[in-house]
């Protein structure tokens, strides 16, 4: 999403050092949760889904990946601008104590994400902050305030969106370790509901951004929207895992990949190159 967020402020798609390290960053948080999340697993849930059961029998696999990440995300970081640094290393604390419990409670050590509605706020918010306003200041492009913050809104709604699913998903999980979540709060239908609310309110947003109608900016997070809406539609907490992994997920892709397609008119000139063929 860095690159995306490159090309809707204007900016040819780059792979730079930045792109390389949020790459690792998100490797990293991603392995490092899954490490903490398979040891705070009871034996008797270690069979109860597919993913589990292959992290658990790739365990030296998963660790040398997670050396490897940790290992590029430390050299790219080094690269960065000092700013940039000071920024990352503000996300890189809030993303550990996400992940990891280091926060002092009654009874035991918790995370961020064992607050009562936290966890999908926290990655709406720092995934938002990550690849909307760190990408802009590490180019050092002039955008305005308004485009900034209407980028960073947008992007803060369709996480927010996507995120929802995942609640719906781990219900079970989240009742046994008594953390309340919107899906508990409101119900999984509202839930599904106020996820859809979400993406129309980030299209609102984009339209209104628009300097007039651009169509090549517009379109594509509404194509992203409707396709996001209609996974949302089919999540249930019994969902297959790679239902979640691969769609719900995919859909970030998805979004860029369009902006991609309608920022080069990538469609227009395959579409002009197929029409010569036929004259």
């Amino acid at each position: 999403m860095v690159l995306q967020t490159y090309l809707q402020i204007g900016t040819a798609i780059h792979w730079d050092v930045l792109a390389f390290h949020v790459f690792a960053s998100t490797l990293t948080s991603y392995l490092l949760h899954r490490h903490v999340a398979l040891r705070k697993l009871p034996l008797s849930l270690h069979h109860q889904t597919a993913v589990i059961q292959w992290s658990l029998r790739h365990r030296l696999f998963l660790q040398f990946l997670f050396a490897g990440a940790v290992l590029l995300a430390l050299i790219t970081f080094w690269l960065l601008h000092f700013k940039v640094q000071m920024a990352l290393l503000s996300v890189g604390v809030i993303t550990f104590l996400y992940s990891v419990p280091l926060i002092p409670s009654q009874k035991t050590w918790l995370r961020l994400r064992d607050f009562a509605f936290s966890k999908i706020f926290i990655i709406a918010i720092i995934w938002s902050f990550t690849t909307v306003w760190i990408p802009i200041i590490h180019l050092k492009v002039g955008v305005s305030q308004s485009v900034l913050i209407a980028l960073m809104i947008e992007r803060f709604l369709f996480l927010l969106a996507i995120t929802l699913p995942f609640d719906i998903r781990d219900q079970h999980f989240d009742q046994r370790e008594s953390v309340m979540t919107i899906p508990h709060l409101i119900g999984t239908k509202s839930a599904k509901t106020l996820a859809i609310l979400l993406l129309v309110l980030m299209c609102g947003s984009a339209f209104l951004r628009m300097d007039g109608f651009s169509f090549h900016q517009f379109l594509p997070l509404v194509i992203s929207s409707l396709m996001t809406t209609f996974f949302i539609i089919q999540t249930h907490s019994k969902q297959s895992p790679y239902f979640y992994t691969g769609w719900i997920d995919g859909m970030m892709v998805l979004q860029f990949l369009l902006v991609l397609i309608f920022y080069y008119n990538i469609m227009d000139n395959t579409v002009a190159f197929i029409g010569i063929f036929f004259n």
